[in-house]
This record gives C-alpha cells, structure tokens and sequence, in this order.
C-alpha cells in the first residue's frame, strides 16, 4: 500500500477482511509513524502468481500499536490488472534444482511455469546475492518425453511474500536465459496439456 499525506510511505500491507462498508488492512508499524488524515488516498498494490492487481482507496482511520497497524479503507470499487508475463502460464509439479557457483543449491516444485520462466515457493526468503547471479537451472520432464531434463541458465526476477494455508511463505520468479527451440517445444507442449 502507498499513500501520501506530507510523505510518501510505502508498507507492505496484508488483507484481514471485509464488511459492508470497509475493507481492513494490516501493516507492522514502521519507524515515525504518522497517521494519515481521514480520506487521505491510498493505492493497493496486490501482487499474484498471475499478475499485478491495483486499486485506488481512501483511507478512512488508522488503529495502530507498538507493532502492528489496521487501516479501515474504502471498499475497492474497480481493480486494474496487469500480467507479469508475456506469455501464458500454467501451474505444474515439475521438479527442479537451481545450483549457484558458491555451491548453493535449491531443490523443489515449481509453482507455475511459462515459456519465459518459472516461480517457486520457500518457507524462508533467499539471501540478496542469490538475486544478483544466475542460477543452473534442472528441469525433471515428465516420462512422456524422450528428453528427461531441460537444463538451461535462470536469472532473477523479482519476489513476493505469499500466505499458503495461513502460513507465510516466499514466492521467487526466475526467467529462462537462451532457452533452446527443442526446450521451447517442450515447454509448449506441457503448457498445452491437461494434465
């Protein structure tokens, strides 16, 4: 959420519900703060797996404490999207590994994969160098492949906090560098599936 009144602020903000008249966001409470006035404007920035969702509010009252804030601001009225990708995605359970030249390694399911790249879920953020280099990238391909891996260098793309099951969680988007054309027809041909 952003929004200012005599200053710019920026929180990461997370949805705690809605009644009739008022949608309810909260924050932790940053260093200095100080309380909006009533009807300030607010922007809500809603990042999801398949794009970026923004809404225009104003925020009617601030409760706040030691640690955390609640914002009670007006109901979103329209929402604007914005795809992350260029191209189409798919959610799949394809397993991978990522290798980092300090030896660094990270096993798992990626969440959801296009033909420009993929994301990723982890229970913990990953350290800023790991943003910074590229990463050998090991895709398991399903059997109904001769081929049994893509292997192909990824790059960082951005990250965003996510809530699974009610557990906090990290989502990584990492995108493909000089994919193959024999990868990219893989790579349609699992996009095109149904299963």
């Amino acid at each position: 959420m952003i929004y200012t009144d005599g200053v710019k602020q920026k929180l990461e903000a997370t949805y705690r519900y809605m009644d009739k008249n008022h949608f309810y966001l909260a924050a932790l409470t940053p260093t200095n703060f100080n309380k909006p006035r009533k009807n300030c404007p607010a922007e809500i920035i809603a990042y999801r797996t398949e794009g970026v969702y923004k809404t225009t509010v104003k925020i009617m009252d601030v409760h706040f404490s030691i640690n955390e804030l609640v914002f009670l601001v007006t109901i979103p009225t329209k929402w604007d999207f914005a795809q992350l990708r260029s191209s189409s995605r798919k959610q799949v359970d394809l397993h991978f590994s990522m290798s980092f030249e300090d030896g660094f390694k990270i096993e798992s399911e990626m969440h959801d994969l296009s033909l420009n790249g993929f994301s990723f879920v982890v229970d913990s953020p990953l350290t800023s160098l790991y943003k910074q280099v590229n990463a050998d990238l090991v895709i398991d391909l399903p059997q109904r492949f001769k081929k049994n891996q893509i292997t192909v260098q990824a790059k960082y793309k951005r990250d965003y906090p996510i809530s699974i099951n009610l557990s906090d969680k990290f989502c990584y988007v990492y995108q493909f560098n000089d994919l193959s054309n024999e990868d990219k027809e893989i790579l349609k041909i699992l996009l095109m599936s149904a299963d």
